[in-house]
């Protein structure tokens, strides 16, 4: 089975990352999570981690 989960709004690497981590933190899912980001839109360099 396949999930995918798409974040919107602002500091979407961020929260991916948050996301990713939790889990990975879960034993049986160690091993099968991957993040996917979109490519960077036109004239920009990349996702920004906007840290708070």
């Amino acid at each position: 089975m396949d999930v995918s989960v798409r974040l919107d709004g602002a500091n979407q690497s961020g929260q991916l990352r948050s996301l990713a981590l939790w889990l990975t933190a879960e034993r049986e899912l160690r091993g099968r999570v991957r993040t996917v980001e979109p490519p960077p839109e036109e004239g920009t360099l990349g996702p920004v981690d906007q840290k708070s």
